[in-house]
């Protein structure tokens, strides 16, 4: 894409500019205790599983929704669970068995609301490790595209953040520089667009905090959010409309709840597993088959130790349930076929280098950030509990998809060739 176009597209969906509200003080009643519960409740709980509960903003009456701007700061989140990585700067690596918070985006698209979706967010790790990541969710499984992890996002640092469509293209933006992009989506359109704080820890705590000058793309024609359309406040978080184009959420103790009921949350009050046990090989659980070069040595040290790179990103992984060895051309075929069933294509940075690979499926507890299910929608909110992720000739891991036995039975069922 060229400098022209990307200015254009930075034009209709908002440029970086100085709100009186960012930075300021939360509405009146943002940060209010007025509606506190004794503790964030069971609907924090689905199923019995982790706290996820969500304090977001949302429009799906002036659809189609071709692309989506905010203007917000990278924030401090005080209080995530620490994981074993803690110690380490940006960049070094992800913690592990810790809690994560997020700061999300979406567009969800036609199809079973909260299935489908084009996402672009900051993640919270280690009570202060930020990193931006962009990917999308197909038939309920997520496809991360890349994550940036460096020492310059945040704290309170603003950017704009967008996500648009051109053609079959989407496109992922912070402030005028397209960080990735996915193709082929066919005719398929945006129905809403939502925005907010997603949290997998009832330790966190922050603040309202301010999702400004709100805008969206319809037919190629931007258009400032008005309305105030939705909000899906959960126990335990708080949010708002403060003006037509701009939404605050908050967690926990920010938002004026008693920081001591956080202790029915078996999340914050884990501790976290010692540096030595949680860096220690993944047992292998299930098949090892080895194929294109790789020795069943090799074979076991990418699926048990590299491949951790990547699943450590988004959870805590347990086992390696299959490990396969191939070649790239044969994996990049597998990918191929898996996604052009439906429609879609393979993006570059789902292409591993030229040479052996090996092909890992891992099991885990995924802490994927996710849309919530519409108002009313029967359709569950997506579990993940599988990661599919490769590692190739250099030692680079690449995550490729991350769902759980029915969402990825498409590609589970079937293996790249030797």
């Amino acid at each position: 894409m060229t400098r022209t176009r990307r200015l254009r597209i930075a034009a209709l969906l908002g440029t970086i500019g100085v709100f009186a509200s960012v930075g300021a003080a939360p509405p009146a009643g943002a940060a209010s205790g007025a509606k506190a519960p004794s503790a964030p409740n069971s609907s924090c709980y689905p199923s019995g599983g982790s706290f996820h509960c969500y304090a977001i903003g949302w429009d799906n009456t002036h659809g189609p929704y071709d692309g989506i701007g905010v203007t917000r700061n990278d924030i401090n989140i005080s209080g995530i669970a620490a994981g074993s990585n803690c110690a380490g700067v940006p960049g070094s690596g992800w913690s592990i068995s810790g809690g994560v918070a997020y700061q999300s985006q979406w567009i969800t698209l036609a199809g079973a609301q909260g299935q489908d979706w084009e996402e672009l967010g900051t993640g919270h790790r280690c009570d202060y490790e930020n990193f931006w990541y962009w990917g999308y969710g197909l038939n309920g499984a997520w496809y991360p595209l890349g994550t940036e992890n460096q020492s310059y996002i945040g704290p309170n640092a603003q950017h704009r953040f967008s996500i648009y469509r051109t053609g079959n293209t989407w496109h992922y933006e912070i402030d005028n520089t397209v960080m990735g992009a996915t193709a082929d989506w066919g005719t398929t359109t945006g129905t809403s667009i939502q925005f907010g704080l997603e949290s997998w820890d009832a330790g966190a705590s922050t603040t309202g905090q301010p999702y400004s000058d709100i805008s969206y793309l319809s037919s190629g024609t931007s258009h400032a959010i008005s309305g105030r359309q939705g909000t899906t406040i959960d126990p335990w978080m708080c949010g708002q409309w403060s003006s037509d184009t701009e939404w605050w959420a908050g967690e926990g103790a920010g938002c004026g709840y008693k920081s001591s009921s956080v202790a029915t949350s078996a999340d914050a009050q884990a501790a976290p597993a010692p540096a030595a046990a949680a860096q220690a090989a993944l047992p292998l659980s299930g098949t090892a088959r080895i194929g294109g070069g790789l020795t069943s040595s090799q074979l076991v040290t990418s699926c048990g130790t590299n491949a951790r790179t990547a699943t450590d990103q988004w959870g805590q992984a347990t086992s390696v349930l299959r490990a396969y060895g191939s070649s790239a051309k044969s994996v990049t075929d597998w990918k191929t076929r898996y996604l052009g069933k439906t429609g879609k294509t393979l993006d570059s940075s789902q292409v591993d280098a030229a040479g052996p690979v090996a092909v890992c499926v891992i099991a885990g507890d995924y802490k994927i950030p996710t849309p919530p299910p519409a108002q009313g929608s029967t359709t569950p909110t997506p579990t993940f509990d599988l990661a599919v992720v490769t590692v190739d000739s250099h030692g680079t891991v690449k995550p490729f998809a991350y769902g759980n036995a029915t969402t990825l039975a498409g590609l589970l069922g079937t293996a790249p060739a030797q």
